[in-house]
């Protein structure tokens, strides 16, 4: 059976668990969207293959088709783990198809039972909860998993947590507000359901109480194993400054939690960041490290290989159990049991391996991001840096040979780049001295010479040879997640080869000494392993900045909202064909043994990465249909963002949202999170395929209005920048004016009556007069005007500036407003209302905003006046869109649509 299952002549069953994970996932994915079949219709289809096969193997039509059964078999199998999953999912019992019918905003009651250790961050605590019960009318059981966080930003809270003392297993008995919404809805942003699905949780919430029940908790490994990776951090705490240990718990530990974003910031623009976080490279050179270390005590394989493996997963449970974890764990210890049974283990049948045992536990991980660039790496690497690099060393390293006795047939550069990395003079004239044929070949002088330099193997040629390596692999990899990295963060790394060449150098002196300090710090040894580990914290953060100040380092890209996934395929395609030629590529074989066809393959896999590459570097621009001004109002949460879209290509953006509630921080550090701009504007820009800003307006230097446009002009250029009257000593307005400068882009103070005009577009300054005091009255207040429809933008004015604006007889008709202040009270008076008349108000506010807003009785002062008009609140139905050709006018909110 095996020597079926394995035939050479078949070339996909010459490595069978790489060929059997590609088919399971692509059962996977076909169960996913094309075919939803329940999982017994899928069982059936694997007992046929299997045993169809099994009792006709002797039969040899059937015998020669033994593999493809057993792909077939492979290929449901992946259908019916999928359609088991999602069958589980949709269960009435499930606590996440409870939530989807409840409103986020009203705290629920719950009983469960904590999975693992608290996850300490800055400012909070995260809890994994394995829930049993709910309180609807009675209590009743459910199951499900859910995140939460708790806020530890009061003394008392602190205390009470104190007090709480939890440990896994422990009992609990909570309020939280949970659900399965994003806490910002926009185009572009991420399906935070998906996400939620994926990583195995039915909601995620914030806990506004906890109560520990008893519960009988008994001590395990993993218990134990957990306090100690808490140990630890509380060991790095104490021992480095902030920065400092906030990277080491990253790299060394799997928390990100107290990453500091201004590093973690250098590390995204070189294109270093994933070595920021436990994954397969952490892996393979602890293992390395600690199997050489066994390799001089040992001598058994038995021995070596269960010591190793042990350490392997538990360092795998102490970094947490993420996915990338338990992948390169899984990785490892296949890579281990194959050298173990006397079997040279091969690369891709390794990951296919690890592939299918993650997929078989969560088919899920197939449309993660972490697992499709994980994957994607690695056959970039297995696939074309391994077999490539080794093609040219035997290039470079050719003599004649029994086995090869022709030159190699490549072109005259390429055999004198092999030879100069890979040709040994040295060797070469010590074989001469006795061998029986002696022989002058022309090879590379500069070989030689390069070789001479150093002593014994540390010499020039191996340095470049390491080099050309390391850049190779780095090539590769970036080549091949390209899509993958736009797509997911709208970033291009040009110069990411050159960054990780130095960076990776560094991360393994920081892996190395950090887990030497780690574990001479658990035996309660003193020893200048800290000093060592701050001295290499401090060479890879250099290296990081420097990367980060390269020109272009941080190309930030659109992506693809439609279509994504055929430019994708086309994509990889290309790839594949690269890989295949690369693979096939064999120069030194006798002539008749040279594959053919090899040119025609390479030219067709570099114009399929050209064409659809290029696709994916320069998306075409989702603009709205022609002569149609398009007006967006953004879910930014607490604040004010409108982007508008004219009818003749130009781009404006209204205020950027920026409440300051995302960057908690300590005296010391500042944390990594994403804030307003990159994780929403850009977000939402990026969608459309907007390149640049032909011009942003600043209402009013309120840090919910403008505090996002400093990381919104690190993302696009801006052509101009609009503000209203402002003190020039405010901090926050220096601030916006400071990354305005920084960019380059002039900026302009606007005062009313003002008029501009974009295309067919009108935009009117109506407001402020100089009689306004305050900064919230003292909000630029535009218009724009197009045919017989126009948009009110009011920024935050109250009573006084409405009042003014009424009193100096300005238009204040529209078809959409605004709503002043987010619906405050002090804003929106019955006159000003009367006055605007609008069909559509959009009260740009979060589902549960810290100041009440919008007020209920702004809310029904609006409905009373003006009853036929449409409602919208941001935060209850993301982001708000309203579109007009000067005639007729529609709009949509994110989650539902109304036309006019």
């Amino acid at each position: 059976m095996k020597a079926l299952l394995t035939n050479p002549r078949i070339p996909f069953m010459r490595r069978p668990l790489w060929s059997a994970a590609w088919f399971f996932a692509v059962g996977v994915g076909f169960s996913r969207y094309a075919f939803p079949t329940p999982p017994s219709a899928w069982l059936v289809a694997v007992a046929f293959f299997l045993l169809f096969g099994a009792f006709n193997r002797k039969r040899p039509a059937i015998r020669r088709l033994m593999p493809f059964f057993f792909l077939l078999a492979c290929f449901s199998g992946g259908g019916w783990r999928e359609s088991a999953e999602c069958q589980s999912r949709e269960a009435p019992d499930r606590l996440r198809n409870l939530i989807l019918r409840q409103n986020d905003d009203d705290p629920v009651e719950l009983t469960g039972a904590l999975e693992d250790w608290p996850e300490p961050a800055l400012g909070r605590v995260r809890l994994t909860v394995s829930v049993t019960g709910l309180q609807t009318e009675t209590w009743r059981p459910v199951r499900g998993r859910i995140r939460l966080t708790l806020p530890l930003d009061r003394p008392e809270t602190v205390a009470e947590w104190g007090n709480l003392a939890l440990s896994p297993g422990d009992g609990l008995k909570l309020t939280a507000r949970i659900g399965r919404t994003a806490r910002y809805n926009n185009p572009g942003g991420p399906d935070f359901g998906n996400w939620l699905d994926r990583n195995g949780f039915d909601a995620s919430g914030e806990a506004i109480s906890i109560v520990r029940e008893p519960s009988e908790n008994r001590k395990s490994l993993f218990s134990r194993l957990g306090r100690l990776r808490l140990a630890a951090l509380d060991r790095l705490s104490r021992d480095f400054q902030p920065r400092t240990a906030g990277l080491l718990a990253a790299a060394l530990l799997g928390s990100e939690h107290f990453l500091d974003s201004d590093w973690a910031d250098a590390f995204r623009r070189s294109g270093t960041f994933h070595l920021l976080v436990i994954s397969g490279s952490h892996f393979a050179l602890l293992a390395a490290a600690f199997r050489k270390l066994l390799d001089r005590f040992l001598k058994k394989e038995g021995p070596k290989a269960a010591i190793l493996l042990g350490v392997v997963w538990s360092y795998a449970i102490l970094v947490g159990n993420e996915p990338p974890v338990l992948r390169a764990a899984v990785a490892v210890t296949v890579w281990q049991l194959a050298s173990l049974v006397h079997r040279k283990p091969d690369f891709l049948n390794v990951i296919g391996a690890s592939g299918l045992a993650m997929l078989a536990i969560s088919p899920e991980e197939l449309f993660g991001a972490s697992f499709q660039l994980t994957f994607t790496a690695v056959i970039a690497l297995a696939g074309g840096a391994a077999p490539l690099y080794r093609t040219l060393r035997r290039i470079g390293a050719w003599q004649p040979r029994r086995g090869t006795p022709f030159p190699p047939a490549v072109p005259r550069g390429v055999r004198r780049f092999a030879e100069l990395l890979f040709w040994s003079e040295r060797e070469f004239r010590t074989e001469q001295k006795t061998a029986p044929i002696r022989m002058n070949l022309d090879k590379s002088r500069l070989a030689g010479r390069l070789e001479a330099v150093g002593v014994g193997k540390f010499n020039l040629q191996n340095g470049l040879r390491w080099l050309f390596g390391m850049a190779l692999a780095t090539g590769c990899v970036q080549l091949a997640l390209l899509p993958l990295e736009i797509y997911n963060f709208n970033r291009c790394a040009p110069f990411a080869v050159i960054s990780n060449l130095a960076a990776e150098l560094a991360m393994t002196a920081v892996m190395l000494v950090g887990a030497a300090y780690l574990a001479a710090s658990a035996l309660s040894l003193s020893s200048p392993l800290a000093q060592a580990a701050e001295l290499a914290v401090s060479l890879l953060v250099k290296i990081a900045g420097l990367g980060a100040a390269l020109p272009f380092a941080n190309h930030r890209v659109p992506h693809l909202e439609t279509g994504a996934f055929s430019i994708g395929l086309g994509f990889g395609t290309g790839i594949f064909i690269l890989g295949y030629a690369i693979d096939r590529w064999r120069p030194l074989d006798r002539p008749a043994r040279r594959p053919k066809f090899i040119k025609f393959e390479m030219i067709a896999g570099f114009l399929l990465v050209a064409v659809f590459g290029g696709y994916t570097l320069a998306p075409p621009r989702r603009a709205p249909a022609p002569s149609v001004l398009r007006v967006t109002f953004l879910d930014v949460g607490q604040g004010d963002c409108a982007l508008v879209e004219f009818p003749d290509g130009q781009t404006l953006l209204i205020d950027s949202g920026g409440t300051g509630e995302w960057g908690k921080s300590s005296s010391f550090i500042k944390e990594d999170a994403p804030g307003i701009g990159e994780r929403v504007v850009s977000r939402v820009l990026w969608a459309r395929g907007i390149r640049r800003l032909d011009a942003v307006i600043a209402t009013h230097p309120d840090s919910d209005h403008i505090q996002a446009f400093s990381e919104i002009a690190e993302n696009f250029p801006i052509g101009a920048a609009w503000h209203g009257p402002v003190d020039p000593a405010d901090r926050t307005f220096q601030t916006f004016a400071a990354a305005m400068h920084r960019h380059g882009t002039p900026l302009r103070e606007l005062s009313a009556p003002l008029e501009l005009a974009f295309g067919a577009v009108r935009l009117s300054i109506i407001g402020p007069s100089g009689s306004l005091k305050t900064d919230n009255d003292r909000s630029l207040v535009v218009k724009l005007t197009y045919g017989a429809r126009s948009f009110l933008f009011t920024g935050d004015i109250e009573a006084a500036a409405e009042a003014d604006l009424l009193a100096r007889g300005v238009p204040l008709g529209c078809d959409v407003v605004k709503a002043p202040h987010h619906g405050s009270k002090s804003s929106s008076t019955s006159a000003f209302i009367r006055a605007v008349g609008a069909a559509h108000v959009v009260f740009c506010a979060p589902r549960r905003s810290p100041f009440g807003h919008p007020h209920a009785e702004v809310v029904n002062r609006y409905r009373e006046l003006l009853p036929a008009a449409r409602l919208w609140q941001t935060g209850r139905d993301g982001a708000v869109t309203a579109e007009t050709n000067g005639g007729w006018l529609k709009a949509e909110a994110f989650r539902l649509k109304i036309e006019d």
